[in-house]
């Protein structure tokens, strides 16, 4: 579905941005039993809230949720997760894994800078 998808997103940024992300989590339950996607904008901000309340592991979730989706989130979202990831337990399979997805998404920026940060 599309329409009402918008305020749908809009209104889980909103919550994740104020730092209610249990709301937001909430509603996306709500939009998806009524056939409604997440934009990239919506999970954008829900990562970046799990990030900034010291929680990677959810993040990390989210982050992919949206590649599932076939949703690539903000680049500024992506450069927050290559952060956490180099501060982290990240293997070098899951290091590759994250450069693929890029790639395969056509971001071939981010696909470089995943690179920089494995070396």
């Amino acid at each position: 579905k599309s329409v009402g998808a918008p305020r749908w997103s809009e209104l889980v940024r909103l919550l994740a941005a104020a730092g209610e992300v249990d709301s937001a989590e909430s509603w996306i339950a709500k939009m998806v039993q009524q056939g409604y996607a997440l934009d990239s904008r919506a999970y954008s901000a829900l990562i970046s809230a799990h990030l900034e309340q010291g929680r990677p592991l959810q993040a990390e979730a989210w982050h992919d949720e949206a590649l599932r989706a076939d949703v690539l989130p903000d680049r500024n979202t992506s450069l927050m997760m290559m952060e956490a990831a180099a501060r982290s337990r990240y293997t070098g399979e899951v290091w590759v894994s994250r450069l693929d997805t890029c790639a395969k998404a056509g971001a071939h920026d981010l696909a470089e800078l995943w690179m920089a940060k494995m070396r």
